[in-house]
């Protein structure tokens, strides 16, 4: 699939297909027997600053564009526009006014539409598993990629359907100076669950499973080529586990027994008071044997002085347990559109010389005048009047922003 070391919840292939850009072409790949329409038949370059092109827009400039779309929308919404890891967010102990004291005041945390605490966890299912490339259309060149996990592989994993992620495997990444992250997850891929046999079946197009050092050239990838493309996938049990929520921290309090600048930190859950202004109860606990057990306050008489949260929030609509962002395009198409259009805002040059991208691209960056409130609200929350930032507007408002934070 298309990638970048920058991190995106909207699919990068999701993005080239709401601005009509060829799935294949996206992803450096050509199709030596049909040839893509002209002007549209260059293939994209992972970066501006690969090869001996003078364009200044390629994959690694889309994901920055994108990602920056979705930080202003959620700094605009108060709540991300996708299910969201929020790791270690720290929070004051809040001192409850004269006359309301309590054990465990509530407090609110950064970001809104709270899921539930916990931490982004995964669990291998099945490593170097095998790809199945077919000619879904005919034409002689295999296109399709299909990959099976079977029932008893699911139970054993312990996973369900949509908790199911596929990363390029560890031998092709060797060379990378990060170990395997999200940005090696091979997505948006087809998920059908048999309901006979309880198999699960992963469908996507060739074209996404590209040898990622390839991408490291300006050379186009020929989609006839097999070595071109990996063999093997590595498959994941990704999912939210609610085993770590939030830690208590006592900084040092200043005797000979603790050390400098030190500090004490106890285990805790959290209790939901209100999932949408995302307000909790941060409660000393342990966690065994599937349960949490409260605990009194480790440090005798003495308040914490913050705490730290893990947890999973954001917009999204709940489909049979999704969670996910990769679906975002398909399930949420009015949120999917406002981030690329906004992202196109942000790109100093046309994606390509195909006409119809070009024109989405030139029309979400048409300057806008100030003559309407939606306008100059486009205009605080996002730096522009461009008709791109006033369509994205006009989506973010129906979802009822949180009191207090960007425009409002």
């Amino acid at each position: 699939m298309a990638r970048s070391d920058t991190l995106t919840l909207l699919p990068l292939d999701a993005y080239a297909k709401l601005m009509a850009i060829q799935q294949c072409a996206f992803n450096q790949v050509y199709n030596p027997t049909v040839a893509y329409p002209q002007p549209c038949n260059a293939v994209w370059l992972q970066s501006a600053w690969v090869g001996t092109s003078a364009r200044l827009v390629g994959r690694d400039e889309i994901a920055t564009a994108i990602n920056m779309a979705e930080e202003m929308i959620a700094q605009a919404l108060g709540f991300w526009p996708a299910p969201t890891w929020l790791t270690g967010e720290q929070q004051p102990w809040p001192i409850p006014r004269r006359g309301a004291q309590v054990t465990y005041p509530p407090f609110k945390l950064n970001w809104g539409h709270i899921i539930g605490a916990g931490v982004e966890n995964s669990i291998a299912i099945l490593t170097d598993e095998p790809i199945t490339y077919t000619d879904r259309d005919g034409d002689g060149v295999l296109d399709t990629a299909t990959i099976t996990i079977t029932a008893a592989e699911m139970a054993a994993a312990g996973a369900a359907w949509n908790e199911i992620a596929v990363y390029y495997p560890s031998v092709y990444l060797d060379w990378s100076p990060w170990p395997r992250d999200e940005s090696w997850r091979i997505k948006p891929l087809k998920i059908a669950l048999d309901p006979v046999t309880g198999n699960v079946e992963l469908t996507g197009s060739r074209c996404q499973f590209v040898r990622p050092d390839l991408w490291d050239t300006d050379n186009a990838i020929d989609q006839s080529d097999a070595p071109s493309f990996i063999a093997a996938v590595d498959i994941y049990r990704r999912y939210h586990d609610t085993t770590q929520q939030a830690q208590l921290v006592w900084q040092s309090l200043g005797d000979c027994l603790d050390p400098p600048c030190g500090e004490t930190c106890q285990t805790a859950c959290v209790q939901v008071g209100d999932q949408r202004n995302s307000i909790v109860k941060v409660i000393p606990a342990t966690y065994s044997a599937g349960a949490w057990t409260y605990n009194t306050f480790s440090q005798c008489c003495v308040l914490p002085d913050f705490t730290r949260t893990w947890y999973l929030s954001g917009f999204y609509k709940k489909l049979a347990g999704w969670m996910e962002a990769d679906l975002l395009a398909q399930y949420n198409p009015a949120m999917a559109q406002a981030i690329a259009r906004l992202a196109n805002t942000y790109l100093p040059e046309a994606p390509c010389d195909c006409q119809m991208t070009q024109a989405r691209w030139k029309r979400d960056r048409e300057e806008m005048d100030i003559n309407n409130l939606d306008t100059a609200l486009a205009m605080s929350a996002f730096g522009t009047t461009m008709r791109g930032a006033v369509f994205a507007w006009s989506v973010i408002k129906r979802l009822n922003p949180l009191a207090g934070v960007g425009t409002l």
